[in-house]
């Protein structure tokens, strides 16, 4: 067993003292010192929209006091679906100054799926953006504990959709909330948080398997937030540019808190498209980016894309550059190289942090010799969410990192120093646990607080961690989704045309997706089936096809199978009779079979 040596940034651990401030305090986002200071920003119809931190902090006070007056207890649960915007965070400090548990929920989620989410956290009210309304009003009437929605903006006439609503009151906004406690009645005081109390219930699961909702303390948000700022060197002159969603961790801890704490600027976009993402850059002079290798890898594209254009000569021209760059160490020569490149992005742009799914080498290198690094890091839910990650100081291409302060990493191998095994980390970003399941987290949690990833890598002799693999089934696609193979079989098991299914992660060989895993199926048919399509396998790939797509339709697209194998063999199996995953992957080429679509 190996264990990682000092932290990165370990000099700067404050040590338990760091911790003794007001949480509530914290979270109020220090609204004297930054009180005009735009903190949150949106594009929406052309115009920017932007709320202050005094503006963010007085709006999640009002909103809070309606939640104390309605007699929302500590512990308690609040959710929030809606997509990334200003008034998402005036949610999650109100309900926070409340007492209450914040539960993020994933857009992408069919309404099968969050009705199966929200039945075992069982909120008391859900916030949502106008987009949702019909999605809330659906849920509200299914589940009986949901007391209340609230809408985040707008209301039902002004969303667009063609959604109207026959009691004009039936969802409450934030907005008409506030105006109703405004010098009403005196302003309430919030209730403090420990730091050991839960702070958010993050699910990672949906409708076939059971949920399972990682418990996230304040003390885990907190070690993550300081880390962050003292790594990356977080200042009030840092304008983040927000892509990943807010129920993504990263997103949420580094994103969204570790910003704010510092006193930086979040503008938040509605697009992955890198076009505009780019015309972002340059109106806002955004100077970090969270993403995820997919992303990068589009960006990556449109770059290359763009220096064909430029004609033989201006092609000539960067690859010379490109070439000479490799031996430039420093990245203010890089930045001068590529200045034209640079000046798309903005001019500020310090670097990418990256995380989510495996980054390609090839990616990490292209932007390094730009003059734009990329940070890779590498964490899970389950650890708030990162472990480990690369920095200014300490960046080495194909790690993710080292540990962050206070975090211990250890290689269970056999093989001793240097070898490969199952990672194992323990310090104050490990979860509580998972939500109403103690056997579950005793599977992952040993008596001594290590948590067992069930990844697989390796330490080097500088400390960086390298992954090698996964121990689990566990399918990472390109923008950072994450799919249970088991999730998807359990749906397709209710098949009465298929006799055998094995879902697996396969690395895709083509077009923008080349590198990263997608989900595939390898299914055998009937013999009934079999039988009657004899002759016919037109007839035979329809038949299975609408079965699965009745069976998946509750499951979110992302989840579904991109590719279907259909194939006329027996699987091969354990003794036991359980499908060997790998053998399945790795007879894929040499099998006859029938391709869907």
């Amino acid at each position: 067993m190996k264990t990682s040596p000092e932290p990165a940034g370990a000099s700067r651990v404050e040590g338990e003292q760091a911790y003794q401030e007001s949480v509530l305090a914290l979270m109020q986002l220090k609204s004297v010192l930054y009180g005009s200071r735009v903190a949150l920003s949106l594009k929406e119809e052309g115009c920017w929209k932007e709320l202050t931190y005094a503006e963010l902090s007085r709006g999640a006070k009002d909103l809070s006091d309606h939640l104390i007056r309605k007699g929302f207890r500590r512990g308690e649960r609040i959710a929030i679906l809606s997509e990334s915007r200003p008034e998402w965070g005036v949610a999650f400090f109100a309900a926070i100054r409340s007492g209450a548990i914040v539960v993020p929920l994933d857009t992408k989620w069919t309404p099968a799926e969050l009705a199966s989410i929200l039945s075992d956290a069982e909120p008391r009210l859900l916030f949502v953006s106008s987009q949702f309304v019909e999605t809330a009003r659906a849920l509200k009437t299914q589940l009986p504990f949901l007391e209340e929605v609230i809408l985040l903006h707008g209301g039902p006439q002004a969303t667009g959709l063609g959604i109207k609503s026959s009691d004009p009151a039936e969802f409450p906004t934030i907005d008409r909330l506030r105006a109703r406690g405004d010098d009403a009645v005196p302003p309430l005081q919030g209730k403090d948080r420990e730091m050991d109390e839960t702070a958010l219930i993050v699910y990672t699961s949906g409708t076939t398997g059971s949920p399972k909702g990682v418990m996230i303390s304040f003390r885990n948000l907190i070690s993550q937030i300081r880390s962050f700022e003292a790594l990356l060197g977080l200042s009030s002159q840092d304008l983040f540019l927000s892509m990943l969603p807010l129920n993504h961790l990263l997103e949420l801890t580094v994103g969204f808190l570790g910003v704010l704490y510092a006193g930086g600027r979040i503008c938040y976009s509605r697009t992955l498209y890198p076009q505009e993402i780019t015309e972002i850059m340059r109106e806002r002079g955004v100077s970090l980016v969270i993403t995820v290798p997919l992303f990068l890898k589009m960006l990556k594209g449109c770059i290359e894309k763009e220096v064909r254009r430029s004609g033989i000569l201006g092609e000539r021209l960067f690859h010379m550059a490109f070439g000479l760059a490799r031996w430039i160490p420093g990245r203010l020569m890089k930045k001068l190289l590529f200045r034209r490149i640079h000046r798309q992005f903005g001019g500020r742009l310090r670097a990418f942090i990256s995380g989510g799914a495996p980054l390609e080498g090839e990616v990490a290198e292209f932007f390094d010799r730009l003059g734009f690094p990329i940070y890779q890091g590498y964490g899970l839910t389950e650890t708030s969410p990162v472990i480990s990650v690369n920095t200014p100081e300490h960046n080495r291409l194909g790690s993710v990192g080292r540990p962050l302060s206070g975090v211990r990493v250890r290689i269970l191998s056999e093989e001793g120093k240097g070898g490969e095994g199952e990672i194992l980390t323990q310090g104050p970003h490990v979860m509580k646990g998972y939500y109403k399941r103690e056997d579950l987290t005793r599977e992952v949690l040993d008596a001594e607080g290590w948590l067992h990833t069930g990844d697989l890598g390796r330490i080097d002799e500088d400390g960086f961690l390298y992954l090698t693999g996964r121990v689990k089934n566990l399918i990472v696609l390109g923008g950072g989704k994450k799919v249970h193979p088991e999730e998807v079989e359990a749906a397709l098991a209710r098949s009465s045309v298929l006799k055998e299914v094995c879902v697996i992660g396969k690395l895709s060989q083509e077009g923008p997706m080349r590198g990263t895993e997608e989900v595939w199926a390898v299914v055998v048919p009937s013999e009934a089936l079999v039988q009657s399509g004899r002759g016919n396998p037109e007839a035979l790939k329809g038949e299975i096809q609408r079965d699965m797509d009745r069976l998946l339709r509750d499951l979110a697209p992302y989840k579904r199978p991109s590719r279907i194998f259909i194939s006329f063999e027996e699987l091969p199996k354990t003794a036991t009779r359980k499908i060997k995953r790998g053998l399945v992957l790795q007879g894929l080429e040499g099998r006859e079979g029938l391709f869907l679509p």
